[in-house]
């Protein structure tokens, strides 16, 4: 089911917090996210953007599932059948995600969250991301991105984890896009973790029908439906990341070895 689908089915059965008042990204969206046990929720108003931001659309197995149309005691079940039995998703021509195209890209107008105090700047940590190996093809996982400026992320790059390792590999950039607003079977797909060479965008494609699209400027292909999706390159310059309190809650402390992502 694509993204706006599924939001729309979550309000309807009452499974979805809309919250219209206007509040900041700066702490409080993560406060109050935390506050509801990360429930479904949509900010409509954030103070000093146009976007929203939505969360919490995998945050339990109840909810993935009736995304990807099975039930929690099925959904082990949908996802081996999924990683046994990928389905090379389709490329179109016209896509949601290319109807508006900005060729002066400015990450200041996006909403990302300032998390906790004493982050290091402002994180996307919900998007997914795509490259290229030259030996394996295909790789979809996710990277936490800190803010740097108009145009330049801070990719923190795990050592022996696929992107890391293409990007070791060669000598020049590495292309990468990242996908901001996906569908639950894209999220689920990017968080699986196959063996190197198989497609996760295959994988998300046999969980729900995940039709894809050409980036303009890169080699890459993204999923049509995707709201938002900035195309860069992960280049050899390294920048400092951090601090940010990781998924066990635990601060991870500045970092002046990442990798600096230039979305261009």
């Amino acid at each position: 089911m694509m993204l706006r689908d599924f939001l729309n089915k979550l309000e309807k059965n009452n499974k979805l917090i809309r919250i219209n008042k206007e509040v900041s990204n700066e702490f409080e969206i993560a406060n109050i996210i935390y506050s509801n046990d990360e429930k479904p929720i949509i900010f409509n108003r954030v103070k000093g953007f146009d976007f929203p931001i939505f969360s919490g659309i995998t945050s339990n197995r109840d909810i993935i599932s009736e995304s990807l149309n099975t039930t929690k005691e099925d959904l082990l079940f949908k996802l081996v059948d999924a990683l046994r039995n990928p389905i090379k998703p389709d490329i179109i021509r016209n896509a949601p995600c290319h109807e508006v195209i900005n060729d002066k890209p400015d990450i200041t107008k996006l909403p990302l969250l300032n998390h906790l105090i004493g982050d290091g700047g402002r994180y996307a940590t919900a998007t997914v991301s795509t490259i290229k190996d030259k030996d394996t093809g295909r790789n979809v996982s996710y990277h936490r991105l800190m803010e740097i400026d108009k145009n330049k992320l801070t990719a923190r790059l795990i050592k022996n984890r696929q992107t890391r390792t293409s990007y070791d590999k060669i000598d020049g950039d590495l292309e990468m896009a990242v996908c901001i607003g996906n569908s639950v079977a894209v999220m689920i797909a990017a968080s699986l973790g196959p063996p190197s060479g198989f497609d996760e965008f295959s994988i998300a494609n046999a969980l729900d029908k995940t039709p894809m699209v050409k980036c303009i400027t890169k080699d890459l292909e993204v999923p049509a439906h995707s709201e938002i999706v900035l195309e860069g390159r992960l280049t050899k310059d390294l920048d400092r990341e951090g601090p940010f309190v990781d998924l066990t809650e635990t601060r991870d402390f500045e970092d002046k070895n990442q990798f600096s992502l230039l979305i261009v």
